[in-house]
């Protein structure tokens, strides 16, 4: 953010011939507002476009931040895939969550649901990948919950590829996060045939609803629907394999690479001729 706003409040005019085009990840919205510089509004319009990843993040961009210029919607770019996925039943109690591991993640409150479906499922085991600030004490949590038996902190993953091997070893992955854009996360497991628990966050309900069958959507900050959503699918292993084929189908659907990569090179060409004329 310091980098960005250093670079816009300059008036040399070697930079203003520059084009600028920005990418949005997440949200800008009054919950997120900590993570910009204050002084960002005061210099963004010198931005001569945005791409956005969803809907949502794009009406942050107009509305909260107040940026008047070009916004273009492109979705996430995503590694394809390295191999088929399977559907093991014998995994099916195996639950994955892939998270930073810091307050807005929403951590918390998916510890204290899982206490619950422990109790229900003895043989149940959530394994949570990432790291982050809130590490130390989300581990506190867990033994005063005393759900350290059935809770694995794994800790960090090999960039790019590293999300296969995760992908391979559980079946279903919950994300409750507080606030988002559209985690990047489920839409590489929605893209390995995985089930999806995901709270209706940013832009999650735009792949994640029950028009596309895709996922269970669930509200942010509530025990009760994380522990009752995975109780539910628990109980229902042909109903999952249904959310597992949707979700693979929607980012068929919605994340081709190639449009993807060739959207971006569009908007790059546009707005540098645009800077020429």
């Amino acid at each position: 953010g310091k980098m960005v706003i250093s670079w816009l409040e300059n008036d040399k005019s070697q930079f203003k011939k520059i084009p600028i085009v920005a990418t949005e990840w997440t949200t800008p919205a009054e919950n997120t507002v900590h993570w910009y510089q204050p002084e960002l509004k005061k210099y963004i319009n010198k931005i001569d476009a945005f791409i956005a990843t969803c809907v949502k993040s794009k009406k942050g961009i107009k509305n909260f931040n107040n940026y008047n210029g070009k916004i273009f919607l492109v979705p996430h770019l995503l590694n394809k895939p390295q191999s088929n996925y399977g559907f093991e039943k014998e995994k099916f109690l195996s639950v994955g969550c892939i998270s930073r591991l810091s307050p807005e993640k929403g951590i918390d409150f998916l510890l204290g649901a899982w206490k619950k479906v422990q109790d229900k499922f003895p043989s149940a085991s959530l394994h949570i990948y990432g790291h982050g600030i809130d590490e130390m004490h989300l581990k506190e949590l867990v033994k005063a919950l005393n759900i350290k038996d059935s809770v694995v902190f794994e800790g960090v993953f090999k960039p790019l590829y590293g999300i296969d091997e995760i992908a391979k070893k559980h079946l279903i992955f919950i994300q409750p996060s507080l606030f988002e854009s559209i985690p990047t996360s489920i839409l590489e497991l929605m893209a390995r045939k995985r089930i999806i628990i995901a709270t209706n966050v940013g832009g999650v309900c735009e792949v994640i609803n029950e028009k596309y069958n895709s996922g269970v959507l669930i509200n942010s900050g509530s025990t009760q629907e994380i522990y009752e959503s995975l109780i539910n699918i628990f109980s229902s292993y042909e109903k999952s394999l249904t959310l597992s084929n949707n979700a693979y189908n929607v980012y068929k659907r919605k994340y081709n690479l190639s449009n993807i990569i060739n959207s971006i090179l569009k908007i790059y060409s546009t707005v540098c001729n645009k800077e020429k004329q």
